[in-house]
């Protein structure tokens, strides 16, 4: 009788054992979720903060650019935009700028070669005194956006704005 109870007894602490390890299986799946979701909202603070630190940066470089370069920030945003849908970078659009900068300032100071570039692209005298660089700059796009042959620009254009500027062609048109 006694090996029975022995049995019996041991039937009963293996099914004790049994729902035991369910409910320890159970809860270990309940603390895999909370940590998984605790993973999941940290990932998602570290992105949102990324984002942000990105956005600062950013207006950081917009702001920089437009007191070196003596445009507005707003012109910067959409040249940054209008670059960037056609392959081309705020860099692009800044090294332009100032090429173009330069040119204006040799044209007022009477240096032919950049006043005959100017002219190639349609712009008057009348016009480089009055525009400050961006002015210049989306002015010498108009061409472009005007259906005239990109053939007989490209040259004058890439004189007047640098090598990298046919990228910029189409963010101008």
């Amino acid at each position: 009788m006694a090996i029975f109870s022995l049995l019996a007894k041991l039937g009963l602490d293996g099914t004790n054992f049994e729902s035991g390890l369910k409910r320890s299986q159970s809860m270990a799946k309940g603390i895999g979720k909370e940590i998984t979701g605790t993973f999941a909202a940290m990932f998602a603070v570290d992105k949102i903060a990324q984002f942000g630190m990105a956005a600062v940066d950013a207006a950081g470089q917009i702001n920089d650019l437009s007191s070196r370069l003596g445009v507005s920030a707003e012109f910067l945003q959409e040249m940054k935009y209008a670059a960037e849908q056609s392959g081309a970078s705020l860099e692009d659009v800044a090294g332009a700028v100032e090429k173009i900068s330069i040119a204006r300032m040799k044209a007022l100071a009477g240096d032919k070669a950049s006043i005959e570039l100017f002219d190639k692209m349609g712009i008057s005298m009348k016009t480089i005194k009055d525009l400050g660089a961006g002015g210049l700059f989306l002015e010498s796009g108009k061409p472009f956006a005007e259906g005239i042959d990109p053939q007989k620009l490209i040259g004058p254009f890439r004189e007047l704005a640098g090598k990298g500027a046919g990228a910029l062609i189409p963010a101008m048109v």
